[in-house]
């Protein structure tokens, strides 16, 4: 998520608005606690794939 991220040119505020949820939610992610769903989940795909 983070390698996502970073190659994204986003900090983790930036990330979150992005992606419409809480800065809390990407921090979660980063450090697996928990995992993207839904749309946040495509977003993240097609950001890493480059298609975003």
């Amino acid at each position: 998520m983070k390698r996502v991220r970073n190659n994204a040119g986003m900090t983790q505020t930036v990330f979150a608005n992005y992606l419409g949820v809480l800065k809390k939610t990407v921090e979660a992610w980063e450090l697996g606690r928990i995992h993207p769903t839904g749309p946040a989940n495509r977003l993240i795909e097609m950001l890493d794939s480059g298609n975003a």
